[in-house]
């Protein structure tokens, strides 16, 4: 007989029964059960003590109990209590409220006590723990099966930051397969094969240890790193399953409970045989079989996580290019390469065309370049594929800012804009400009000069046009251009080839060969032949300071010229009078052999060079030049001439304006600035020029302070092979 222990006025509740125990004695078939389910329920009782979860909350875990078995010797799941069966059960009508025994209810959940909900109805849970189901399971697995899930667990991890390579290689377990750009390989040899393509930009993850190879910028190798601890959380819940250090065995028992997990769920009965003891009630037996997968779902959910969590930790060793480095996590350092992939490959090409690691002295093949940045340690290493490094070259080149070379034809300017070919490995190129403390690469220009001028024969003439800063358009004949290397730089910007036929016209040969260019000894004679179209009335033929014209009858003539003595380049122009007195010309280089003093281009200066001239483009550059040279006028008696045009227009009206001072005093230059003045709100692009009577030397004071900041265009003459 069992005694209550409820106050006067009390309901009675469950929590007033005695102890199971004390309660109920079970013999016969359902002993074992009875038992099993009292040591679930001390246990528990234990757990409310332990954190003083008061009695309301044993009222209801009793119930909970009491009611269950009830339901296992009788199986139908109307027997078990619903929220409201649990809150009459405990409420006492004088120090419990319904309201306490809800918030009791909810400390259950929360406690991980052995209850289940069912639907709305409650259960002591008297089925196998689904944690010793799964520890029994992953006996069955091995490391290479652990692995495996590992494998797939990193391919999931890199497929979704794979966007910024061209493929991503794992060494791992289950290989061949392939998951768009995700490559999973488990043989070395295949593993070497696939990273020893260059043009492609490769994310390598190697698992199963099968060696980098040979290192290039564009190849990134992630590798394990075996001794790093395990963090705490990690190694809590494994503690329910196998004692863990390092993540290398998180790794292992965490594979390993993922194939447990689908091994019980697979085979629910053989590891949960108590569900096939519930007869009489198959709804009962669905639900609770529902229950059980969802718990291991939850368990394979967080694993998971878990598993991401270490492979993060454990792939941590990682070479970029040339460098080892070690990162905290993978998926951050996937996430910093795709952030600054863009920024880089910008300053890859930036430092191909303007850095010191590329001498520019003939075209360059793209693939030549495209190897040096994958074999040379002073780029920066990013997931770049060839394909990018040749659309990043073509926008870098935009406007005129390369000269091409393909199949033996120069490719620059054109009719309308700047020729890009097809680019590809065999193309050659070269940047006709760079600002870094070096001459211009001109043979580039000149290359592309010298081949429109031989093109440029019979009435075919082609000119290139092009606008100065201050606006002024400027058409002049190629031959002439290319005595005129000052004007190149304005090329970049809007340059243009013009073609045009001529009725009437002159070819000239020398040596009996129809050229452009002739090279001879100081005082040695040019034989030249000039034929003609139409009868000509007269030839006209200048050369430095010499000038002469003679009359001819006939469509040909043949002189001689005499070649100066003093070595350089030097312009033959011919200009032929036809009968009806229309005219042609043409011009030819003559370059005298020998040591010459030559007045180059450069955008920057040394201690010591002489400089003959300097180039500005705006109205503050001329200014500040012209207010430096002011002070250097009377003390060292720098004399020099300063010219400068504009072109402005604004609607209709159109400016024009040149203008010539010849400076010895400061009187002078106070009268060019009060124009520079002027002009400011007027056209602030302007074409000046310096040009010092004798070329003087540039001191420390000139390159460290008054030229510095400021993009001057400095002529200086240099001794030079003519």
């Amino acid at each position: 007989m069992a005694y209550v222990n409820a106050k006067g006025g009390e309901l009675v509740t469950f929590a007033h029964l005695p102890e199971p125990r004390n309660l109920i004695v079970i013999g016969g078939d359902f002993a074992a059960y009875w038992d099993a389910l009292v040591r679930f329920y001390e246990e528990d009782k234990r757990r409310v003590e332990e954190r003083k979860l008061g009695g309301v909350v044993l009222s209801v875990l009793r119930h909970i109990f009491l009611t269950t078995f009830l339901a296992r010797l009788m199986p139908s799941a109307i027997l078990y209590p619903s929220e409201d069966d649990l809150v009459l059960g405990s409420f006492n009508g004088l120090d419990v409220r319904p309201l306490d025994v809800r918030a009791a209810i909810q400390g259950i959940t929360e406690a991980g006590l052995h209850v289940a909900r069912l639907g709305n109805k409650y259960l002591y849970w008297y089925i196998r723990d689904e944690t010793d189901a799964i520890r029994d399971a992953m006996l069955k697995f091995s490391v290479e099966d652990s692995m495996q899930v590992a494998t797939d667990e990193v391919a999931s991890l890199v497929r979704e930051r794979s966007g910024v390579f061209s493929a991503v290689y794992i060494s791992g377990v289950g290989g061949p397969r392939s998951s768009n750009k995700v490559h999973v390989i488990s043989s070395k040899d295949e593993w070497q094969k696939a990273l020893d393509d260059g043009d492609d930009s490769i994310l390598a993850i190697d698992l199963l240890d099968f060696g980098v190879g040979k290192r290039r910028n564009n190849l990134i190798v992630v590798r394990r790193d075996d001794g790093v601890e395990a963090p705490l959380e990690v190694r809590e819940v494994l503690g329910r399953f196998a004692g863990v250090k390092y993540v290398k065995d998180a790794v292992d028992y965490l594979g390993r409970i993922v194939k447990a997990i689908d091994e019980v769920n697979g085979n629910l009965y053989n590891y949960f045989p108590d569900l096939l003891t519930i007869e009489g009630d198959e709804r009962l037996r669905r639900e609770m079989e529902e229950l059980l997968r969802g718990r291991l779902a939850q368990w394979k959910e967080r694993t998971t996580v878990l598993l991401r969590q270490v492979v993060n930790l454990w792939l941590r060793n990682v070479i970029v290019g040339f460098k080892d480095r070690e990162v905290k996590r993978l998926d951050d350092f996937l996430t910093e390469i795709a952030r600054s992939k863009g920024d880089v490959i910008e300053g890859v090409v930036k430092q191909v065309f303007e850095g010191d690691l590329v001498d520019w002295n003939g075209f360059k093949k793209i693939g030549d370049l495209w190897s040096l940045y994958l074999y040379n340690e002073g780029f920066p290493s990013a997931p770049i594929s060839f394909d990018e490094f040749r659309d990043r070259i073509r926008d870098y080149c935009s406007g005129c800012r390369c000269v091409f070379e393909t199949s033996g034809e120069v490719v620059w300017l054109s009719r309308d804009k700047c020729r890009v070919p097809q680019l590809d490995k065999d193309v050659g190129v070269a940047p006709p400009f760079i600002w870094r403390g070096s001459p211009p690469v001109e043979w580039a220009v000149e290359s592309f000069l010298k081949q429109l001028a031989s093109q440029s024969s019979g009435s075919r003439r082609y000119y290139i046009v092009y606008r100065r800063p201050s606006g002024e358009e400027v058409r002049r004949f190629v031959v002439d251009l290319l005595s005129s290397r000052n004007d190149w730089v304005y090329l970049i910007e809007g340059g243009r080839v013009e073609e045009e036929v001529v009725n009437k016209s002159i070819d000239v040969k020398i040596d009996g060969v129809s050229t452009f260019t002739v090279e001879r000894n100081p005082g040695s004679k040019v034989p030249i032949e000039v034929s003609a179209s139409d009868n000509l009335r007269s030839v006209i033929y200048r050369i430095g300071d010499a000038e002469n014209e003679v009359m001819v009858n006939g469509t040909s003539y043949r002189f001689e010229i005499d070649v100066p003595k003093e070595p350089g380049d030097y312009r033959l122009e011919l200009e032929a009078v036809f009968d009806d007195g229309s005219r042609d010309k043409r011009s030819i280089i003559v370059k005298v052999k020998g040591k010459c003093i030559r007045s180059i281009t450069t955008y920057s200066v040394s201690t010591n060079d002489m400089l003959r001239g300097i180039e500005v483009t705006s109205i503050d550059a001329a200014d500040r030049l012209l207010q430096y040279l002011q002070r250097l006028v009377p003390p060292r008696g720098y004399g020099f001439k300063f010219r400068l045009s504009a072109n402005q227009g604004v609607g209709d009206v159109v400016i024009n304006l040149s203008a010539e001072f010849e400076i010895s005093s400061t009187d002078k230059v106070n009268s060019a600035l009060r124009l520079l003045k002027a002009l400011r709100d007027i056209s602030p692009s302007i074409d000046a020029v310096v040009e010092f009577h004798k070329a003087i030397p540039v001191d420390n004071d000139m390159v460290g302070g008054y030229f510095k900041g400021y993009s001057f265009q400095y002529i200086i003459d240099r001794e030079t092979e003519c």
